[in-house]
């Protein structure tokens, strides 16, 4: 407002002493519905974050949850993936005994084949022949082994790399790691 407003606005106040009542009580209803209607807006904008909050605590709640059964889920699956590697473990050592056994009789079937009379050889023959495609199966098997031993490592180690019991014990929430 310039000059010549303010000095309207005090000549009208001097000529109608009324007016200052009148500002007076309408800058205090104006408060008063400013007042009222931020508390208002408030409250309702309180009672909607605390709706959020509520539903957001139900969802972690729930998300403990499934955290807690996928811990039980991988702690078994850790047990499985245990006993697996050791029976892999135990076929390997059996393929290495079958592997000598074999090689053992390989050589004392080609002696028995040429000491053994003509009536003999194609029996012979077919023992030999047989020994062999037992050498052949078990170094198939024995390969197809060491690929199980080698992705039953790479399972291991993943479980490892991405381990969700890392954190406290007693209530399940992350702790610090040192990455």
């Amino acid at each position: 407002m310039d000059w010549l407003g303010w000095k309207t606005t005090l000549r009208l106040l001097k000529e109608y002493p009324e007016l200052i009542g009148a500002s007076f009580q309408f800058a205090v209803a104006w408060g008063v519905l400013w007042w009222s209607l931020s508390r208002l807006w408030d409250k309702g904008n309180i009672s909607a974050l605390n709706t959020r909050i509520a539903g957001l605590q139900d969802t972690i709640a729930l998300l403990e949850g499934e955290l807690g059964r996928t811990r039980e889920d991988l702690h078994t699956t850790k047990d499985e993936l245990r006993v697996a590697m050791e029976s892999q473990l135990r076929i390997a050592k059996d393929i290495e005994l079958l592997r000598a056994d074999n090689a053992k009789l390989v050589p004392e079937i080609k002696q028995l084949q040429a000491t053994s009379p003509k009536s003999e050889q194609a029996r012979l023959t077919i023992l030999h022949d047989g020994a062999t495609e037992i050498t052949v199966r078990i170094n198939s098997i024995g390969q197809a082994n060491t690929v199980l031993g080698s992705t039953l490592s790479n399972i291991t180690r993943r479980l490892e790399a991405k381990d969700l019991t890392v954190g406290s014990p007693t209530f399940g929430k992350p702790t610090a790691r040192s990455d």
